[in-house]
């Protein structure tokens, strides 16, 4: 039976390996895409008789929007990471071919109280795609908005290879 109640919505908080990376700015934005392909046979022509999984691309886009070390190494991944360094402090910009970018636990949390169990968890993430960043004359604030793959980890279970969709606490 439907239940106005069972209909969420607000905003979430992003954590990475379990730490918050800050505010965001215009929404997150997680999207799961089977990948399949049809079974045919001659006898039906192009009638398709199965669908065969052959595996699930995951992205989100996050829109972070604080400028500080913790944040900007989640985006740019494979900088050359010198904010623990001595004297200015920066993220590098740049690597050589080969470069395995590092992966992260990542959960997208609801902010209020009443769903914060209704989660998404995606065991291993990395940030791919274009870092976006707009100076303009003042009429928005700067947002990094990141992509983010989602990748298999192989020693969950099938059928949760990637991640979970939360319905409750655990």
């Amino acid at each position: 039976m439907s239940n106005f109640d069972n209909i969420v919505s607000g905003p979430a908080s992003v954590l990475f390996d379990d730490v918050a990376v800050g505010h965001t700015s215009g929404g997150i934005e997680s999207t799961i895409k089977p990948q399949n392909r049809a079974r045919n046979v001659d006898q039906f022509g192009k009638g398709e008789c199965n669908i065969i999984h052959n595996g699930d691309e995951c992205r989100s886009k996050v829109p972070l929007s604080e400028w500080t070390a913790a944040t900007l190494a989640k985006i740019n991944n494979p900088g050359n990471n010198q904010t623990a360094a001595s004297g200015a402090k920066y993220l590098g910009i740049g690597r050589s071919a080969g470069y395995i970018y590092t992966a992260a636990d990542m959960k997208i949390v609801p902010r209020l109280t009443a769903d914060v169990a209704k989660a998404l968890q995606f065991y291993r993430t990395t940030p791919i795609g274009d870092f976006k960043l707009q100076f303009d004359g003042g009429e928005k604030d700067r947002v990094f908005e990141v992509q983010y793959a989602h990748l298999i980890d192989e020693s969950k279970t099938d059928g949760e290879l990637i991640g979970k969709i939360k319905l409750s606490a655990a």
